[in-house]
């Protein structure tokens, strides 16, 4: 049986330390810059992965992860609808098709799973391109507000 060089699937608990690599490595990266270490990596992954209102999927490269995405489903007074809560391909692997794989998956859960709404928040403005390829406005009720 030959693999597919490239293939999206579920997460799973043994992905944790191939995913934490991909999260430290992208988000450690321009334009987020943040210090990751291994172990809040790790950590982070861990918690996506184990969340019980969460699902996730992890794209492949010849059966190895290099990429993921984490959506959180919710209930709001229009029903269900989901939250991108992290979605990353590794660094070197961007701008392939494999971030389009991801997304295709989770837009055919949110048909599934009879979403009512996807939420997708990114702190890179290079990305707003991508999300309108997959039919994502930008949201004239949300703003983000910080504190740190």
């Amino acid at each position: 049986m030959t693999r597919k060089p490239i293939a999206v699937r579920k997460a799973v608990d043994s992905d944790e330390s191939a995913l934490a690599l991909v999260y430290r490595t992208a988000f450690s990266a321009e334009p987020y810059k943040e210090k990751w270490t291994d172990a809040t990596a790790r950590l982070r992954v861990r918690q996506l992965i184990q969340s019980i209102d969460g699902k996730g999927w992890v794209v492949t490269l010849y059966g190895h992860p290099v990429g993921f995405a984490f959506l959180q489903m919710k209930e709001g007074f229009n029903g269900r609808y989901g939250e991108l809560v992290e979605t990353a391909v590794h660094p070197y692997l961007q701008r392939q098709g494999m971030g389009s794989l991801l997304f295709q998956e989770v837009l055919k859960f949110k048909k599934k799973a009879k979403l009512h709404t996807l939420y997708g928040v990114t702190l890179n403005r290079k990305l707003g391109s991508f999300f309108k390829k997959f039919g994502f406005k930008p949201s004239s009720r949300a703003k983000i507000w910080s504190k740190t």
